[in-house]
């Protein structure tokens, strides 16, 4: 009885870690180059539309012609691990506990990943074009 429980909370364990893995991945990402092209119509888009969609920017400057320059910046922390058996494995109390660390040939990355959108306006405050940059390390 004491093993099923254990093979059931087992179960149950790696069933929600990959659920919640795959919920992150499925996140929209509004600086998608898609969702930009949606979003973005140079000539037609106002500051605030982009305020209503992105927020605040967090830089803003003028160019020499004193048009408007915006720039939203999102940095994130990636990481992917191939082992995730042995690391629900190692989570579980007596025996299973150790044959976690045995059975997991786990191999991890992680990588940063910055995101820069640069916005110019024109003198009537509408979208005269746009920049995506993508920089991972």
């Amino acid at each position: 009885m004491k093993l099923t429980n254990m093979l059931l909370s087992l179960s149950l364990t790696i069933t929600l870690a990959s659920c919640a893995s795959n919920d992150s991945k499925n996140e929209k990402n509004p600086f998608d180059a898609l969702t930009l092209k949606e979003v973005l119509v140079e000539g037609k888009t106002t500051q605030a539309d982009i305020l209503t969609h992105f927020g605040a920017p967090d830089m803003t400057a003028e160019d020499a012609s004193k048009n408007d320059l915006w720039v939203y910046s999102k940095h994130k922390n990636e990481s992917e691990s191939n082992g995730i058996a042995g690391g629900a494995l190692a989570f579980l109390p007596g025996p299973f506990s150790l044959a976690g660390g045995m059975i997991s040939n786990d191999k991890s990355e992680s990588a940063s990943k910055t995101v820069t959108l640069t916005l110019y306006f024109n003198k009537q405050k509408k979208l005269k074009n746009y920049s995506l940059t993508k920089i991972r390390i």
